[in-house]
C-alpha cells in the first residue's frame, strides 16, 4: 500500500491528466487529495514529496498543479467549516 509522505493518507488510485488508461510510472507526479501535497512516483516504494512543480514543467503543467492544489485546499477548508456540497 502506498501512502502520502506528507499526511500518511492511503493512495490507491490516480487519474491521468490526458484521460485514457495510462498507469503512472517513475517520474510521474500526482497531488494528494487529502492534503494537496505534490508527489512524484519514485518507482521503488511509493512517492517523493516535492516542494514545487517538477523540474522542467511547462506553463500548462504548472497552472494545472496550482489549480488542482487550490481546489483541494478550498474543499478541505469548506469541510472543516462544516459546509457540504453547494455551501460556503
Amino acid at each position: 500500500m502506498e501512502v502520502c509522505p506528507s499526511c500518511s493518507a492511503r493512495i490507491d488510485m490516480s487519474t491521468p491528466l490526458g484521460g485514457g488508461e495510462e498507469r503512472p510510472g517513475p517520474g510521474d507526479f500526482t497531488i494528494c487529495l487529502y492534503c494537496a501535497a505534490l508527489l512524484r512516483f519514485n518507482g521503488a516504494d511509493g512517492f517523493d514529496l516535492l516542494t514545487g512543480p517538477p523540474e522542467g514543467a511547462d506553463k500548462r503543467t504548472r497552472m494545472t498543479i496550482a489549480v488542482a492544489r487550490a481546489f483541494i485546499l478550498f474543499r478541505k477548508k469548506r469541510e472543516e467549516r462544516g459546509g457540504g456540497h453547494g455551501e460556503g
